[in-house]
């Protein structure tokens, strides 16, 4: 199955827990748990098309680059004239070509530079808080009700039913799980993987 596919399911899956009432933090700690299960595929840089719905649920913070806890020592990396999307260890920095368009660096919970962010008092409140990773079976059951009629369509079950292999998650179902999450009995999915 394409890594694209997988991709897509992710995407949808943060967008659904942003979208959702679930507590801010519950939130926070899914989507983190969503991105680690991503990072089980081979998949490309996605976290820019949920930008908004991150922002929204406090997993992702924007800053100008001299905001930035260590801009002092790392200016050079700051102020590049690179436009587009430069990805560095745990920031991510946008700069469109567009006149007087404000360059913005992206951090999201859980990394290192989350952590000196709020060490430095720029992140507060529930933004502050650290996240909790989700193991992937327990992330799945909770996800994909909130997906709805989105996992009717084949490409996002086809990224479920991968994210699902290649996390281990489909390992540790019971039958009844399996055929909740991924729609057929093991006899089905077992002959599916053979």
């Amino acid at each position: 199955m394409s890594m694209h596919q997988m991709e897509a399911y992710i995407e949808e899956a943060v967008r659904a827990v942003a979208l959702s009432d679930l507590p801010v933090q519950h939130k926070r700690d899914l989507i983190y748990s969503l991105f680690d299960m991503e990072t089980y595929g081979d998949c490309g840089f996605t976290n820019l098309r949920t930008i908004n719905e991150m922002l929204a649920c406090k997993y992702t913070f924007v800053f100008a680059p001299e905001e930035m806890h260590d801009y002092g020592e790392r200016r050079d990396f700051y102020d590049r004239g690179d436009t587009g999307i430069v990805k560095e260890n745990d920031v991510y920095i946008v700069e469109n070509d567009e006149p007087d368009s404000p360059k913005r660096i992206y951090v999201d919970s859980g990394t290192p530079a989350w952590d000196a962010m709020v060490k430095s008092g720029a992140i507060t409140g529930e933004g502050a808080l650290p996240v909790r990773l989700i193991d992937s079976l327990t992330v799945l059951k909770e996800v994909n009700p909130l997906l709805g009629d989105i996992l009717d369509d084949e490409y996002i079950r086809e990224g479920m039913m991968a994210t699902a292999f290649l996390t281990g998650a489909v390992d540790d179902m019971n039958d009844e799980e399996v055929q909740e999450i991924m729609g057929m009995s093991r006899e089905e999915l077992e002959d599916m993987a053979d």
